[in-house]
């Protein structure tokens, strides 16, 4: 999906919406809290979860993006007012394909997308001991390594999938 800039409105506790609709169900974004004008901070994930012509509802969850467990995390919470982007580092994409030359084919094909390598994946997997890799490996790796997607190559086609909502 296209990158959307929009301003969190009705902001409850799990959920929030927004004025623009016709956006595609499980796609993911951040959500900034501007302080002043010099100072903001990624404070919340966000995932849509209904959308109809007119508006779109997202859920609202904790940004695990930059997690650094001897730093102190932000506190503050998503509200009305704060700026939510979705499509957020849909431009950097973990290619899961069968070989090299359908690696080369998909840089091809998808020009304005940064690829990783997907024996980085690979040497994660062997890291951890996992020789099947789960849906929760593909997220922590996405997040390791700041990608939006997970790109799945067919004979017949391609898959992209959301690392947040996996959809």
């Amino acid at each position: 999906p296209r990158g959307i800039t929009a301003t969190l409105q009705n902001v409850d506790k799990e959920y929030a919406e927004i004025g623009v609709g016709n956006l595609p169900v499980g796609a993911s974004g951040i959500v900034f809290h501007r302080y002043d004008d010099k100072h903001r901070a990624i404070v919340a994930s966000a995932v849509i979860t209904a959308c109809d012509a007119n508006g779109t509802t997202i859920r609202l969850l904790p940004y695990r993006g930059l997690e650094q467990p001897r730093l102190p995390t932000i506190k503050t919470k998503p509200q009305n007012g704060d700026t939510l982007v979705i499509g957020y580092l849909y431009d950097r994409v973990l290619p899961i394909v069968p070989n090299q030359k359908s690696l080369e084919k998909a840089k091809a094909d998808f020009p304005n997308l940064t690829l990783i390598h997907p024996d980085l994946f690979a040497a994660e997997l062997s890291r951890i001991k996992e020789p099947l890799p789960r849906k929760r490996h593909f997220q922590r790796m996405c997040e390791k390594m700041h990608l939006g997607l997970v790109m799945f190559m067919f004979q017949d086609g391609t898959d992209f999938v959301d690392r947040v909502s996996w959809e």
